[in-house]
């Protein structure tokens, strides 16, 4: 896989790259390939999965039934964090760690990113409980 844009993953055990053409996941010192995934892509000019995913979305909106999506919206959620995530590590200029919460550790000027100091009301996120 020959990431140009897109997200890297180093873990305690392998790697994995992440882009427009898929998900591949790599463990150990070697790199065996242990997880690959291809989605499903839009043969329209300058189609992609991006135009797919977004289809399915919007038609699952219409339609007003959650079961219409081919993904949980969960899986999104985490999708645009890692987006979040990526902006952190480039608006502070250096690589980041992931610890839980999610907090970055040993980073307090990256955690201080990772939601805003206040809000517009009436979109106000409450604290947590």
């Amino acid at each position: 896989m020959n990431v140009t844009i897109g997200n890297l993953f180093y873990g305690s055990e392998g790697w994995a790259a992440m882009d427009d053409a898929g998900f591949q996941a790599y463990k150990g010192e070697s790199s065996e390939l242990v997880m690959e995934d291809r989605p499903e892509i839009d043969r329209t000019p300058g189609g992609d999965g991006t135009n797919l995913h977004m289809a399915n979305f919007l038609a699952a909106c219409r339609s007003r039934n959650v079961k219409d999506l081919r993904g949980p919206v969960s899986n999104e959620r985490l999708s645009s964090d890692l987006c979040h995530l990526a902006n952190i590590s480039y608006r502070t200029g250096h690589r980041l760690n992931l610890g839980p919460g999610p907090r970055f550790t040993g980073d307090a000027e990256a955690d201080k990113m990772i939601t805003r100091q206040s809000y517009r009301k009436p979109y106000i996120i409450p604290e947590k409980v």
